[in-house]
C-alpha cells in the first residue's frame, strides 16, 4: 500500500493483521472457537480495507463518510461486505474488457448472477457439520487457483470472498454467543482437537486473502483510476 494518506485503509489492514495473529496464537494454543473468531474479524477488517481504499482513494469520497457507512451499512456482514468487493471488481473488469474489446457479455452475466445469488444464499448447517463445510471450501479455493490464469489478485480475492464468507456466516456468534437454548453447546462441539487440522485450513484461507489485499490495492491504483475517472 504505497499511498501515505489512506489512514482508513491502512488502519483497517493493519487490525486485520492483528487480528489474524491473535488467531493464529489461539489456534496454536488449542482456543479454537476464539481462533475462529479472531479469523472471523481479520477477514471483516481486511474486506473493509479493500472497500475503503475503493471508496477513498479511487473513487475520491470523503474518509469520514466511508468511515460511517463501514460501521453501519456493513456492520459485521461479511455476505454483504464480499459482496461490494466482488462487485467492485466485476464492474470494473467489464468497463476494462469492453474497452479492449475482449468483453463477455454471456460470461459476465454468469458472473454477476453469481454474486446476486451468493449474497441472497443463507448457509443452513449443523455446527458437527462445520469442518465438513470448511473442507468443501478449501477444496474449491485450491482447485480454483491451481490455473496459473487465475492467479491474478483480483481473481484470488473473488474466490476467498465466496469461500470466506460462506465459511463465516454465522458463525461470529456460534464461535461466541448462544444461538438458542443450548447455544453454548456449540463451543463445546467446535472447541475439540480432532478439528485442529480443519481449522487451519481458514489460516490458511484468510492469511491468503490479507497476503493477497495489497497485491490487488496497488492493481488497482496502476490499472483503475481512468475507470473511475470516467464517472465523474
Amino acid at each position: 500500500m504505497q499511498n501515505s494518506d489512506l489512514t482508513l485503509t491502512k488502519a483497517l489492514f493493519k487490525t486485520a493483521l492483528s487480528d489474524y495473529n491473535a488467531a493464529k496464537l489461539l489456534w496454536e494454543k488449542g482456543f479454537y472457537p476464539q481462533c475462529i473468531f479472531y479469523l472471523e474479524q481479520a477477514f471483516e477488517k481486511a474486506s473493509k480495507s479493500i472497500i475503503a481504499h475503493f471508496s477513498v482513494n479511487l473513487k475520491k469520497c470523503p474518509q469520514e463518510k466511508i468511515e460511517k457507512e463501514l460501521k453501519k451499512s456493513f456492520g459485521h456482514n461479511n455476505k454483504y461486505s464480499a459482496y461490494t468487493v466482488v462487485m467492485e471488481l466485476l464492474e470494473a473488469d467489464k468497463w476494462k474488457k469492453q474497452q479492449s474489446g475482449k468483453w463477455n457479455e454471456k460470461q459476465a452475466n454468469v458472473a454477476f448472477a453469481f454474486a446476486e445469488g451468493h449474497k441472497k444464499t443463507k448457509q443452513n448447517y449443523k455446527i458437527e457439520q462445520y469442518c465438513n463445510m470448511v473442507d468443501y471450501y478449501y477444496s474449491k479455493y485450491n482447485q480454483f487457483m491451481a490455473h496459473p490464469k487465475l492467479r491474478h489478485p483480483a481473481n484470488a480475492i473473488l474466490a476467498l470472498n465466496w469461500a470466506l464468507s460462506s465459511c463465516f456466516e454465522d458463525m461470529e456468534n456460534r464461535a461466541r454467543y448462544p444461538l438458542s437454548e443450548h447455544g453454548y453447546l456449540n463451543l463445546d462441539k467446535l472447541n475439540q482437537e480432532k478439528n485442529k487440522d480443519c481449522y487451519k485450513l481458514l489460516l490458511i484461507m484468510v492469511r491468503d486473502y490479507i497476503n493477497r489485499t495489497p497485491d490487488l490495492i496497488n492493481v488497482a491504483n496502476e490499472q483503475l483510476p481512468p475507470y473511475y475517472n470516467r464517472q465523474r
